[in-house]
C-alpha cells in the first residue's frame, strides 16, 4: 500500500510522493536530491507579478523550529491555488 495513502494524504505527483516517503524514512540525502532535481516555484502576489513580470519577490519568514529565516518554495503539485483565475 502507498505510504502516503495510509497517512490520509494522497500525493498529487511523483515528486511529492518521493519527498513524503524520503521524509518518513528520515532519508535526508534522498529528500534534498529530490528537491534539487525538482522545478521549484515561489508564490508571488498577483499585483506584483502583473506589474513586474520580469521580477521575483522573495518573502522569507522566521521559522521558530529551524530558528532561521526560510524561503517557502513549492513543487508543481503543491502550488497554492490562485485567488482569481486568469482568463
Amino acid at each position: 500500500m502507498d505510504s502516503s495513502v495510509s497517512h490520509g494524504w494522497q500525493a498529487p505527483s511523483a515528486i511529492e510522493r518521493g519527498l513524503f516517503e524520503a521524509r518518513q524514512r528520515g532519508d535526508w540525502p534522498v529528500y534534498y536530491d529530490l528537491v534539487a532535481a525538482a522545478d521549484l516555484y515561489i508564490a508571488q502576489p498577483r499585483s506584483f507579478a502583473d506589474s513586474r513580470p520580469d521580477s521575483v519577490l522573495f518573502q522569507p519568514y522566521w521559522n521558530p523550529q529551524a530558528r532561521s529565516m526560510c524561503l517557502p518554495v513549492h513543487t508543481a503539485g503543491m502550488l497554492p491555488s490562485t485567488a482569481t483565475p486568469r482568463t
